[in-house]
């Protein structure tokens, strides 16, 4: 009813401009390659469309800029040239001048590429084709021929519009004759021709541009049927044809574009879009955007073309500023912001009320027994009929009206809920229900209740005017829109952003962005049976009869507004808002089921930029990934997120955050993985091919196979080594202690050596010779004794401290038998010597007691004497101290005695013998023995000797090296 002319205007677009970052408005050309990249050429050149940005592409050898012409080959490269006749190839994201046709023809040749992407390219009288960029070939074609357009059809056949038509396969050439229409044939060799498929139909648009006749015509084998485009479908000169996915043509003209289905009956009323503006070309991209390319108001975007919107700059409206609708038999009315009100009737503003008078916006409209009540301000009662309007002078600032009946009004305003009277026209009997502001009214006429939604609660009245607050869980509710349906159901918008439904004064259901809720804000309620409409700063909900919400927002082109009013009517949804008046199909598709390819943007790897690739091979420490990924979708238009798995290390698919593009990955382990990663869209709908990309990441040295064959090789070269150390080290000490055995028997020779025997056996004699059998027995005892202590000690490594005390006392006692009284001597131990308890080295104190006898005392004149003390080191348990002092004559003179002496070499035998054994203990244990010799002298003549031992000391008997 309401969908006439005047609603066949122009679907809603925006324009890509300098916020775009692209104000350009010169376009010639639109391409969308296999990846969904778009390819734009313009006045200023060739630009790439992607994930939301462009950019351009140059070459420093291009004499022009102006790109006209784009093609794509098998293996993704685009070819283009501009209009000086240069063809340049941009593959790698890098444009290189493939080919310079202005030698060989002086307009713009045609070009195109075939499967195996080589280049053709029409000159005067031939064209060439260049292979892989290197071997050039000229096929000549008739004298003063030139070809107007290349093409390769699906066949593998080449096609040439020239001044025939012309079929080259085989290397040979062949003419086209079987044409329907001799007439076409005129059109051939003036240029602007061009082939294209239409699904399976091969076309041919072709023009005679100086008379103004077009052709659209269908070519069948070796056959032309020739199709004239309609004269009443061009308006002035057509630029181009362009066929797009949906099976639809477009006739670009001078003055708009016109869509034609595919046998040339006209679409969407015939009506020309972007009338006025010289359209070069139309695309639908692969989300079902129409791109609509203009020589001087760049590129618009049509989003959603079944969403149409009408301003003042392309219908009758009298503002862009819609505030309130209502449809009735008679028309479409609009109320505006300056309280204006349109009456739209057969595609036209058939009048508008209150054009010149000052009155608030349009609140409300709505009709009670054959008057159109407006409320903008002031209420005024409109006869539809008559066409009179009529003041309701006693209301004022109504915000919103409800009809109870006939002949009475409930209404809302600042200073509180009123009804009034308005049967007869007579309205001076107004009282108010509620005298709070008051937002929004509604009556249930099932119940006989009167709503009211106040900024102090919501309320309802019964017939007799009884007051009851609807309370949720206990709280108020605040509300700014209701609506009533038919089945009883209230609905109520709050200030909180819920959704309330209401059934017998409760509240049975809440509708929250939580629930489903597309938006924060509800502004608008309206009722069509059993669906519910719900305006929101996001866009329009709807709600069916099982509670399930869907919506329609940005996402399906509907631009983001604030909605005024909602009207359904004959299955047309009316939006009135601040942008103009929308208008769609109630069964447009909301769904989005299709999702942009993804795209890898960056990759950086340890916080750097990395070259992309599909293969990634990477060291060790290279193991930190940051993948960000991206789309080649319109961002106006939609929002996605992204899912992604790195197989080899995640065990199931991640879903990102709405707003996050960057995936990382840290410390990743070496080994092979593969990254996918797809786009989904608002409505949950996934790329149909993920981006896949392979990683290896090496491992570190000291994992790889030749690193363990090194180690194993240097593993068992070290165990051979400790083995060879260790036996070496045994055979060494079992060396030692067979010479430490030896050093124990020189020892005891030492301890029992000839003169010592021979003397103590002399002076028990001299007890016997002299009947002193007591002292005899006596000595002989001790001698006896000591002979077995030494013997024992001699087959033991280490002996107690007291064993060792005594072999020296029982010593001692036999020299004393030898010196007599002249010798006396000392063996004293520190009281903290637990001398029973600790054990040491046999058989290493009494060679130095000997040596000090026997060349410190024994050629001293006078008294002779010897001490022996033994003192724990520093209070440490790990050593003693043995000092060994006597008043001899000093090593001074000992040594001079020693080198008169006729038997040199059979002194200082027990020292000798001492030292090496020593030396042999240091080397076998761990704890060493040292010896220091002091010098004594009493005013400048030597007093004697004194041998300091430093001896290890143990707890525990020890028979093997510590």
């Amino acid at each position: 009813m309401l969908c006439g002319p005047v609603f066949a205007q122009q679907p809603y677009s925006y324009s890509f401009n300098e916020r775009h970052g692209f104000p350009i408005n010169e376009i010639y050309y639109l391409y969308q390659d296999k990846r969904g990249s778009v390819w734009i050429g313009c006045n200023d050149g060739i630009f790439r469309y992607s994930n939301g940005s462009f950019r351009q592409f140059t070459n420093q050898q291009r004499n022009s800029r102006g790109i006209s012409h784009i093609l794509e080959d098998k293996y993704g490269r685009i070819w283009c040239q501009n209009f000086t006749r240069q063809i340049f190839c941009i593959e790698h994201d890098s444009m290189r001048l493939v080919f310079d046709a202005s030698k060989y023809i002086t307009v713009n040749p045609p070009i195109d590429v075939d499967s195996e992407g080589n280049l053709y390219v029409g000159a005067q009288g031939a064209f060439f084709v260049l292979y892989g960029d290197k071997k050039l070939k000229r096929v000549e074609m008739p004298v003063n021929t030139s070809p107007a357009e290349i093409f390769h059809d699906r066949d593998g056949s080449v096609l040439i519009a020239a001044d025939k038509l012309y079929r080259w396969e085989n290397g040979k050439l062949k003419t086209i004759n079987k044409i329907s229409d001799p007439d076409v044939m005129r059109t051939f060799g003036h240029g602007g021709m061009k082939f294209d498929y239409l699904g399976d139909r091969l076309l041919l648009y072709s023009e005679l541009n100086t008379q103004r006749q077009y052709y659209l015509s269908e070519l069948r084998g070796d056959s032309l049927l020739v199709n004239p485009i309609p004269a009443g479908l061009t308006q002035g000169r057509i630029f181009n044809i362009s066929q797009v996915q949906d099976g639809r043509i477009w006739i670009n003209t001078q003055n708009g574009t016109v869509c034609v289905d595919s046998n040339l009956h006209p679409v969407y009323g015939g009506k020309y879009f972007f009338g006025g503006s010289n359209v070069s070309d139309v695309m639908m991209d692969m989300e079902g955007n129409y791109w609509i390319a203009t020589l001087e108001s760049g590129i618009h975007i049509i989003p959603n073309i079944g969403i149409w919107q009408y301003t003042t700059a392309n219908s009758e409206l009298s503002a862009n500023h819609v505030t309130a609708l209502y449809a009735s038999n008679t028309g479409l009315y609009a109320g505006y912001f300056n309280g204006i009100v349109d009456v739209l009737n057969a595609g036209h503003v058939e009048h508008k009320l209150f054009n010149n008078e000052k009155t608030q916006l349009v609140e409300k409209i709505d009709q009670c027994a054959g008057d159109l009540y407006i409320s903008h301000g002031v209420v005024h009662a409109y006869d539809i009929k008559s066409g009179k309007t009529v003041k309701l002078g006693l209301v004022q600032g109504v915000k919103d009206f409800v009809f109870i009946n006939d002949n009475e009004m409930l209404y809302a305003t600042n200073v509180g809920a009123a009804m009034l009277k308005i049967n007869d026209k007579i309205h001076d009997s107004a009282w108010y229900v509620c005298p709070s502001p008051t937002r929004c009214v509604a009556y249930d006429k099932l119940r006989h209740l009167r709503w009211v939604g106040c900024t102090d609660g919501a309320y309802y009245y019964d017939t007799a005017g009884t007051q009851k607050e609807l309370l949720y869980k206990g709280a108020k509710i605040y509300a700014v829109c209701m609506r009533l349906g038919p089945d009883g159901i209230l609905w109520i918008g709050t200030v909180n952003g819920n959704l309330l439904k209401v059934k017998d004064e409760e509240v049975i259901d809440v509708y929250s962005r939580q629930k489903g809720l597309h938006g924060n804000n509800v502004r608008v309620i309206y009722e069509t049976g059993k669906q519910i409409w719900v305006a929101t700063e996001k866009g329009l909900n709807i709600i069916d009869s099982t509670g399930n919400v869907t919506y329609i927002d940005s996402h399906d082109g509907l631009p983001a507004m604030e909605i005024n009013d909602i009207l359904v009517n004959d299955n047309m949804v009316y939006l009135a808002s601040t942008k103009g008046l929308f208008v769609f199909s109630r069964y447009i598709k909301n769904i989005n089921d299709v999702c942009p390819p993804i795209i890898l943007e960056r990759l950086r790897v340890n916080d750097r930029e990395y070259a992309l690739s599909k293969m990634l091979s990477l060291g060790s420490k290279e193991n930190k990934l940051t993948f960000c990924l991206g789309t080649i979708g319109l961002g106006e238009k939609y929002e996605y997120s992204y899912r992604y798995k790195l197989e080899g290390y995640d065990t199931a698919w991640q879903q990102a955050a709405p707003d996050v593009s960057c995936i990382n990955y840290s410390s990743l382990p070496p080994g092979d993985y593969t990254f996918y990663a797809k786009t989904v869209n608002e409505d949950g709908f996934e790329s149909s091919q993920p981006y896949i990309m392979s990683i290896s990441i090496s491992k570190p040295f000291w994992q790889r196979w030749w690193f363990y064959l090194l180690v194993g090789i240097t593993g068992a070269l070290m165990v051979s080594l400790v083995f060879f150390w260790r036996i070496r080290a045994l055979k060494h000490k079992s060396k030692l202690r067979q010479l430490i055995r030896s050093s124990q028997l020189t020892a005891l020779k030492a301890q029992m050596n000839p003169h010592f025997v021979f003397n103590a056996l002399n002076s028990i004699q001299d007890f016997v010779l002299r009947n002193d059998i007591k002292n005899a027995n006596r000595y002989l005892g001790r001698f006896s004794e000591l002979m077995r202590k030494v013997l024992d000690a001699s087959g033991k490594e280490s002996i107690p401290l007291q064993q060792e005390i005594d072999i020296l006392a029982l010593y001692l006692d036999l020299e004393k038998l030898r010196f007599g009284a002249q010798f006396t001597y000392s063996l004293d131990t520190d009281q903290e010597i637990d001398a029973a308890e600790i054990y040491i080295p046999a058989m290493i104190i009494q060679p130095f007691i000997e040596n000090a006898i026997k060349h410190g005392l024994l050629h001293k004149e006078g008294p002779k004497q010897l001490s022996v003390h033994f003192r724990q080191q520093h209070n440490e348990d790990a050593h003693i101290i043995c000092s060994i002092e006597d008043n001899g004559i000093g090593r001074k003179r000992a040594i001079e005695i020693k080198q008169r002496s006729a038997d040199i070499r059979s002194n200082g035998f027990a020292i000798k013998a001492t030292e090496k054994r020593l030396d042999l203990l240091n080397s076998y244990y761990k704890e060493k023995i040292g010896v220091k010799i002091i010098d004594l002298f009493e005013n400048g003549i030597a007093s004697g000797t004194l041998v300091e031992l430093l001896i290890p000391c143990y707890r525990e008997p020890v028979d093997e090296p510590g």
